[in-house]
């Protein structure tokens, strides 16, 4: 007799490792509910935070989004506050939707705007602020954050100045005549394929003349230079000013000598973020 009692025991532990058992006093497990989603710290390619708040969070809930790689819950959750974290990968919108774990029931889905990344270029001369199209052309824009994220272009100079046409830098140190080591060179965006223009006001990537040669040089373009579309398959466009275009014309008026290089050097003393306002 004591077997068979043995044996149901074990029955009933099995049974409740395939199904949602109670606790001692037979209950089942409360489902989930969630009163509410809120993400902050938005982003683009910079970790964001989701916190979700209701109640029995601890009975199993799991969040995933489109948007937003790499979704990892943080510690110190609750039954009634969980977070999580992720890094916002597109330059537009991001979901993040909030599911049951154990039916992976919908309990709520929200759709947050990710702001278009602004830099802030501080020169010799002024700021100017410049707004990326990650959506139009995000290698390229990925490329140039990444050497402002690492400070590459801290104390760097405008090396290339044409009145009339661009202002050019990211390529060499203050006081120095050799190129700066960089990373290898990516794959050429050509406004025929993101429809972004050489048009006045608007930063792009200077390269060689090979197509997949762009590295750590940028350019503004002083003046509409449409043109440079198509001219030896095309320069990548990825952003433009939306502060401090007074700055660019000041660049584009200093002396230069006959290779372009300033009389004076035009300093570009840091490039870092510049935080968004969210739509």
């Amino acid at each position: 007799m004591r077997h068979i009692f043995i044996l149901f025991s074990l029955m009933f532990s099995s049974a409740c490792l395939l199904f949602a058992c109670g606790g001692g006093d037979g209950t089942a497990a409360t489902p989930p509910s969630v009163a509410a989603v809120v993400v902050t710290d938005v982003v683009y390619k910079k970790a964001a935070k989701i916190t979700v708040t209701g109640q029995h969070l601890d009975s199993g809930i799991t969040v995933t989004s489109i948007g937003c790689s790499t979704v990892a819950e943080q510690p110190g959750g609750s039954s009634t506050s969980r977070s999580y974290s992720c890094v916002p990968i597109f330059g537009a919108s991001m979901d993040v939707t909030v599911s049951a774990a154990a039916d992976k029931a919908l309990l709520t889905q929200v759709t947050v705007p990710v702001p278009s990344p602004q830099v802030s270029l501080v020169t010799s001369l002024g700021t100017i602020v410049v707004e990326l199209r990650p959506d139009r052309a995000k290698s390229t824009v990925d490329n140039f954050l990444e050497y402002v994220d690492r400070g590459f272009y801290n104390d760097t100079i405008f090396h290339r100045v044409v009145s009339g046409y661009v202002v050019q830098g990211g390529g060499y140190a203050v006081g120095q005549t050799t190129l700066k080591t960089t990373n290898a060179p990516i794959l050429l965006e050509p406004p025929s394929a993101t429809g972004l223009s050489n048009i006045q006001g608007t930063i792009a990537m200077a390269r060689s003349t090979g197509l997949n040669s762009a590295t750590s040089q940028f350019y503004i373009n002083a003046v509409n230079n449409s043109s440079l579309d198509t001219t030896s398959g095309g320069y990548a466009v990825f952003g433009s000013v939306i502060q401090g275009m007074s700055v660019v014309t000041a660049i584009e008026a200093v002396a230069v000598d006959s290779n372009s290089w300033p009389t004076t050097a035009v300093t570009l003393t840091s490039a870092s973020r510049t935080a968004p306002s969210v739509p």
